[in-house]
């Protein structure tokens, strides 16, 4: 069984829609034997259109279903409590930049 751990949750700048997602991805135990390492992949998207970074490919259908339950599940709630608060905070910062420059 892989074992994956979400690593950041936060607000695309430049798209209000898309969220990045760090997910830390473990070997299972038959690739620990060839000595592979955990690693770190950035994943773009919102609900079922997720990518990775930065090349863009499209996700497995695994890791869609898991990116789409961490930003639309009950199970993940605390993670989009936080999601949205980070994404008011921007929405602010946007709108104060934008009244200093006109």
């Amino acid at each position: 069984m892989k074992t994956t751990e979400i690593i950041a949750v936060r607000p695309d700048k430049l798209d209000e829609d898309c969220v990045l997602v760090t997910l830390k991805h473990y070997p299972r135990s038959t690739d620990k034997l060839r000595e592979l390492k955990p690693r770190l992949v950035t994943y773009k998207g919102h609900n079922q259109h997720w990518y990775v970074l930065p090349s863009y490919q499209p996700t497995p259908a695994s890791i869609t279903r898991f990116l789409s339950r961490i930003v639309n599940g009950r199970e993940f709630r605390h993670i989009q409590l936080h999601l949205e608060k980070l994404k008011k905070i921007q929405a602010n910062a946007r709108a104060t930049s934008q009244t200093v420059t006109n």
